[in-house]
């Protein structure tokens, strides 16, 4: 019984969509690179910037509810362990903002979902390609790697193509991170439709 409810929640985060405007990169993967992302052999070729200053933002996000919890025993600690925490947010903003800087990155309205991705490109990508994909949600200027693969490419009227992306591969971490960044999305968008009202 728990398990068919979990499953179904699951299920929910994943066909749940938001529209954004994101700075994306993607890259062809040939089907002997397509590795899982916390494969071993990354920690030996170097430190992944892009990944290091994800990890910094989900990190924060898991020890808000230690940090709240020291602060009401020792106000001091837990304001030195906030400082703390803050550098290294800004650490992870800087290597953020070097992404930015990649020739390689351009910013897309996408269609955003835990589960996966579309997008318009100049380009054909033949149903089954798989990618890299590389996400920067510029709201919170955090960033998000999965490899995925194209489950649908559809030529639109204006001569580009409707690519839509599944995630195969992606953190659980990550995957916490877009959806707290779609429930954001959304609240955003109802406040500006009463607004508007």
């Amino acid at each position: 019984m728990v398990q068919v409810k979990t499953q179904s929640a699951v299920d929910r985060r994943n066909f749940f969509r938001v529209n954004d405007s994101v700075m994306l990169r993607y890259q062809r993967l040939s089907p002997d690179t397509v590795v899982p992302s916390d494969r071993p052999g990354e920690q030996q070729q170097g430190v992944d910037q892009f990944v290091l200053a994800a990890r910094f933002s989900s990190t924060t996000q898991e020890m808000r509810p230690l940090l709240s919890t020291i602060e009401s025993r020792s106000p001091e600690v837990a304001k030195y362990l906030w400082e703390i925490d803050k550098k290294l947010n800004q650490m992870a903003q800087i290597f953020m903002m070097q992404e930015l800087q990649h020739s390689g990155n351009h910013i897309r309205d996408v269609s955003l979902g835990a589960g996966g991705i579309a997008f318009t490109l100049d380009e054909l990508l033949p149903i089954g390609t798989p990618l890299e994909i590389r996400l920067v949600l510029m709201s919170s200027m955090v960033g998000v790697k999965a490899q995925g693969k194209v489950v649908r490419s559809e030529h639109d009227p204006e001569h580009r193509y409707w690519v839509a992306v599944e995630f195969t591969d992606i953190r659980e971490q990550d995957r916490d991170l877009l959806v707290r960044h779609m429930l954001g999305r959304q609240l955003q968008e109802r406040r500006e439709q009463k607004q508007a009202e």
